[in-house]
């Protein structure tokens, strides 16, 4: 798919109107961003389950079960992903419920596409600013077992370099130690590595061309 703009992250959208749903699809892929679509709360878990994404904007009247039920939903499972609650009730309540719940945004229908707009790229922006601390903390806890490893490889060295010939079998047995505990602490540090490989690309390749609504 051709773009005009730079991908900026992926939006999960959730509204049983079709014709909203695919008017807010249309204009969120314009301005660059990727886009699922979900006409349920089951519908959104679903999609959830298959494909990692930044933020998720919900309408809350649903049949079965409405956005507060999906909202909660996401967060016993996805407690920092941010969430945006679409309604047409206007309801200060519901917004008051919603906010104290750790709700993202809230927005009234008939939706200001230059306002859902600005609190996409807020909610997006705080994810983004959070997943760049985590992934700060990570390294440093990488290169502090790297740091220990090295320690422990250089004690290895030092160690090695006194012993000639026929060395005594308690010093070969401090080297062999050692260089177990050193093969421990870089799988570590590769472990923490991969564990920190994405689960999706962050292309703008990856856009969604064909809009389908899951069922």
């Amino acid at each position: 798919m051709n773009r005009s703009k730079r991908y900026k992250g992926c939006v999960l959208l959730v509204d049983d109107k079709v014709d909203e749903l695919h008017s807010i699809t249309r204009f969120l892929m314009r301005e660059g961003y990727e886009v699922l679509m979900a006409p349920n709360a089951a519908g959104a878990v679903a999609q959830l389950s298959k494909q990692a994404v930044d933020l998720v904007i919900t309408d809350y009247n649903m049949p079965l079960r409405n956005g507060m039920d999906l909202f909660r939903e996401i967060r016993a499972t996805y407690p920092e992903l941010p969430v945006i609650m679409m309604t047409g009730l206007g309801t200060e309540k519901l917004a008051a419920d919603f906010m104290r719940e750790r709700g993202s945004d809230y927005l009234t229908k008939p939706v200001n596409l230059m306002e859902l707009l600005a609190k996409v790229k807020r909610g997006i922006g705080v994810c983004c600013e959070r997943n760049l601390f985590q992934a700060r903390q990570t390294m440093e806890d990488i290169n502090g077992s790297l740091n220990l490893a090295m320690a422990t490889l250089r004690t290895i060295h030092a160690v090695a370099e006194n012993v000639t010939g026929s060395a005594n079998k308690e010093r070969v047995r401090e080297i062999l130690y050692l260089v177990k505990q050193s093969s421990r602490e870089l799988a570590g540090a590769a472990q923490l590595i991969q564990t920190q490989q994405p689960d999706r690309e962050t292309d703008g390749d990856n856009a969604v061309e064909n809009m389908e609504v899951a069922s």
